[in-house]
């Protein structure tokens, strides 16, 4: 992620900074960077370490499906638990999601699902069954958005 995000500075930056470039070219090669992000779908799992019954199944459960979708989904867990909440919001933060994290810490476990523009797709809150999420990751990659 922060490969890509150099990346695109790095192409908006010569934009800029060269003035023979035309306005076209740049525009295409900051699209052509912008595309290069290698997954199209952001699956966040929230959980607490002290929610030992529902979470330590939903781990488990999205763990394999990350493993089943391999580059198309990058997957994220993060902690809400309160001695690491802090770290769990910066890292939201530097995915675009930070408003996931703090609207959701307090109904764990919850899985988003986000669009490559982060815009939640879907939402899961509580303990459900794998296929349930694998059917969720599924329809948010197939829809176009």
């Amino acid at each position: 992620m922060l490969r890509e995000k150099k990346l695109l500075s790095v192409v908006t930056g010569l934009c800029l900074f060269w003035s023979f470039a035309s306005a076209t070219a740049c525009k295409a090669e900051t699209a052509q960077a912008e595309t290069q992000q290698p997954w199209k779908l952001l699956v966040v799992l929230l959980y607490d370490q002290d929610c030992k019954v529902t979470c330590t199944k939903v781990k488990p459960a999205m763990q394999e499906l990350a493993q089943k979708f391999g580059p198309q989904v990058k997957y994220v867990e993060l902690n809400a638990a309160e001695g690491t909440f802090a770290e769990s919001i910066k890292t939201a933060e530097s995915l675009g999601v930070k408003h996931f994290v703090t609207d959701s810490a307090e109904q764990v476990p919850v899985v988003g699902i986000f669009n490559t523009k982060k815009k939640r797709v879907k939402e899961l809150q509580g303990f459900k069954t794998k296929d349930v999420y694998e059917l969720a990751i599924q329809k948010a990659l197939e829809h176009k958005s």
